[in-house]
């Protein structure tokens, strides 16, 4: 349970970074390559990369991050002779295929011969998809895809949750990065004013000449036709300046907009500043949004802008009891709507006679609310300002949609804390309670022990020292178990001060390793003790540290065949430029699975099939030694390969 818990925090902190990553990346390139490393660091996974389609069916990996033991495939061109055009209609949809293992999939034949070639065993494949207002239907720019190339993978909810919030993030770039368009538009801008100033000069050179050439021929000039012919381009000339002018300051607008969106995971935040900067940059009468309900049913006025109409922000009303329900019709299919206002609206009395704007917030799972933006009734929304707006609702749906990730995600561990907090107090209480009566069966079992073993009841072979034997080994193990458990939680509480010392790790180390000797000797296991003379001396609590060396041991000799060494280590060592300690303690023959090496720390887990003594356990020692390492500031990771299984405990010199 906190390893969840931690993992739940832990990716909603690097996808919350990720994400701001790939917004500020320069160019389309830099944002790709910083998804695919920080997918495939999240996902843990052999490969990432982000496939582009072509015309034609070929398409390009124009961005990968892969494991150095499996090969690259950046940059290459790539034909599947498979991706005919219904899963490219499919993929355009929203579809997300996942293939835990090409060798069971039953895949058709071509497929399977693509992805064996490309070193893939498991397939996970999110699309990237691109809508604007000159193609209103979902086009299929790429995928973006995790791959397994070592072994098969159950791929998990959260994993599809990760892979598809990164490419909604790569689509929002691609729709935004307008750095070579504003460039263009600037170069046009300087081109214009530079013909304007000819222009302007040309027209004053004629109207001069025109006058000049009236007056010598004795004929009156007549007002306003001047040179009106001639002048007509400079007029046009003038407009296009004008639209390129707002398009630049469009641009401008729409950056600022994107990054507060991106900037926040408040949805409200989101909304206030989206609404806000359109009002003032399209100079409306009010802008407001409506965000609908799960079931799209009814909407809320979630922010609005206004100083001119009546409030409406709050107010909840049915979408088939609106004012202008077949506007609503066109929003919920994602369409943008423009109309004139002339039935009465009880939601703004004075929202009558105005000309309208509305977009929906729509995303690839469908219509999150809308924009409404209002202006006079002797204006109109030009092409440009509606595309802003588009642009804009896109931006919000993906921020919006972000939002409501985070907070799942956030009550997700709110909710594991809360259980893990639960469980460790049922534990704690009964583990208190169940102290006392262990503690009297044990006293009563030594009581039987010494009134028979005079009797000659228990002597070996007989049934009853048989009995008698397990109910020793039982009680002893409910003791243990609960003595764990309060350990546990007393070294969960930090109630309990750390009683400091130096000590020598050469000497102390073989001292504590003493005991384990006969063991060895017993188990026909060998104990190397390795400890330089040059260790500097360590200051530590050495209660704490025994109990952990000595957890350690007990592991190592539960786990190791007969016939193999068991090795106690200690060596300095440098991690980010600050002195450290590490100690070691290793066993070989025996070698742990990744997906078991993940568990080890987790609290009564038991490494299955891998107990050659049959001492059996609490599954609470690992857990403990973690808690300890942690109490004295250091840290603890498990290493394993090659028929070798190493616990590393790391303490800093420097502190």
């Amino acid at each position: 349970m906190p390893h969840a818990q931690a993992c739940l925090e832990q990716v909603l902190e690097q996808i919350t970074a990720l994400s701001q990553q790939i917004g500020y990346a320069s160019n389309l390139d830099e944002a790709l390559a910083v998804a695919t490393v920080g997918a495939r660091r999240i996902l843990e996974s052999d490969r990432v990369l982000v496939y582009h389609l072509m015309p034609g069916g070929d398409g390009v990996v124009m961005a990968e991050s892969v494991d150095p033991q499996w090969s690259s495939v950046q940059g290459q061109l790539i034909y599947d002779p498979c991706f005919e055009t219904k899963w490219d209609l499919l993929y355009a949809q929203g579809r997300i295929s996942t293939i835990a293992d090409v060798a069971t999939a039953n895949l058709a034949p071509c497929y399977l011969e693509l992805l064996t070639r490309l070193q893939v065993r498991a397939n996970l494949v999110v699309p990237i998809v691109l809508q604007t207002k000159h193609q209103p239907q979902p086009v299929l720019w790429g995928l973006l895809i995790a791959q397994q190339c070592g072994s098969p993978r159950q791929w998990q909810a959260l994993d599809i949750q990760i892979l598809r919030h990164l490419a909604m993030q790569v689509e929002c770039k691609i729709h935004t990065l307008s750095t070579d368009q504003a460039t263009n538009l600037q170069n046009q801008l300087l081109k214009l004013q530079r013909e304007q100033v000819l222009n302007e000069k040309v027209a004053r050179s004629f109207a001069a000449d025109f006058q000049l050439d009236q007056a010598d021929r004795g004929l009156p000039l007549a007002d306003g036709q001047i040179a009106i012919r001639q002048i007509e381009p400079y007029r046009q000339m003038q407009e296009r300046t004008a639209q390129f002018q707002q398009a630049l300051e469009f641009e401008a607008l729409l950056k600022r907009i994107t990054d507060k969106v991106r900037d926040s995971l408040d949805e409200q935040e989101i909304l206030q500043s989206a609404v806000q900067e359109l009002a003032q940059g399209l100079d409306t009468l009010c802008c407001d949004t409506g965000i609908y309900s799960a079931d799209r049913t009814t909407t809320t006025i979630a922010y609005e802008f206004s100083d001119i109409l009546s409030p409406a922000k709050g107010k909840t009303f049915a979408i088939a009891n609106a004012a202008h329900p077949a506007v609503y019709d066109s929003l919920l299919q994602g369409q943008t709507c423009q109309f004139c206002s002339v039935a009465s609206n009880p939601l703004r009395p004075d929202q009558r006679f105005l000309v309208v704007l509305a977009c929906p917030l729509v995303d690839d799972q469908g219509v999150l609310g809308d924009l409404w933006l209002f202006k006079p009734s002797d204006a109109e929304f030009n092409e440009q300002e509606v595309r802003l707006v588009q642009q804009v609702a896109n931006q919000c749906a993906i921020a919006l949609r972000q939002s409501r990730l985070y907070r799942a995600i956030q009550g997700q561990v709110e909710e594991l804390a809360r259980l893990n907090q639960l469980k460790d107090d049922f534990l704690s209480t009964v583990s208190h309670e169940l102290r006392a009566p262990i503690a009297s069966m044990k006293m009563a079992i030594q009581m039987l022990d010494i009134r028979l073993r005079p009797l000659g009841v228990l002597e070996p072979g007989n049934s009853i020292s048989c009995y008698f034997q397990i109910l020793q080994t039982e009680c002893q193990r409910e003791m243990s178990l609960i003595n764990d458990l309060l350990d546990l939680a007393r070294v969960d509480s930090d109630l309990e001060p750390l009683n400091l010392s130096s000590i020598q790790l050469k000497h102390w180390i073989t001292h504590v390793s003493e005991p384990f000797l006969q063991r060895t000797t017993d188990q026909g296991q060998h104990l190397k003790i390795l400890i330089p003379d040059h260790l500097p001396p360590l200051t530590t609590d050495s209660t704490y540290l025994e109990r952990i060396l000595t957890e350690l041991l007990h592991n190592a000799f539960k786990y190791t065949p007969s016939g193999e060494i068991i090795t106690v280590s200690a060596d300095l060592a440098i991690d980010q430029g600050n002195d450290v300690l590490q100690i070691a303690v290793s066993n070989s023959g025996i070698e742990i699975s990744e997906i078991e090496r993940d568990r080890v720390f987790d609290k009564f887990y038991r490494i299955p099939k891998h107990d050659p003594w049959k001492h059996g356990g609490t599954g609470l020692g690992l857990p403990l030694v973690k808690k300890l390492v942690e109490r004295l500031g250091g840290v603890i990771w498990l290493e394993s390969g090659d028929l070798l299984t190493q616990f590393i405990l790391q303490f800093s010199l420097n502190s």
